[in-house]
């Protein structure tokens, strides 16, 4: 079922949903890299809507989510180019 919840134990570093959110960002939005959120305003956006977020180790990881496979080579190509 593709549509299924992750698991809760499933994880990935906001860092890493972060650089697919600013890749989404340069082709979505017009005013460019200058107005893009910052990383802790997406992470408290994500919370605010209830998303399970927590610190472990030095990183800040997302449950229950993942960067879908059809769009994560265009994504690691583009953050080559584009580094923060």
């Amino acid at each position: 079922m593709p549509d299924a919840p992750l698991d809760e134990h499933h994880r990935i570093t906001t860092k890493a949903v972060y650089t697919a959110f600013r890749w989404w960002w340069a082709g979505n939005m017009d005013e460019g890299a200058t107005r893009i959120p910052h990383l802790k305003t997406l992470i408290a956006e994500l919370r605010l809507k209830g998303h399970h977020i927590e610190t472990i180790g030095g990183r800040t990881w997302l449950y229950r989510h993942h960067i879908n496979l059809d769009i994560t080579l265009e994504v690691d190509e583009w953050a080559e180019k584009h580094p923060k």
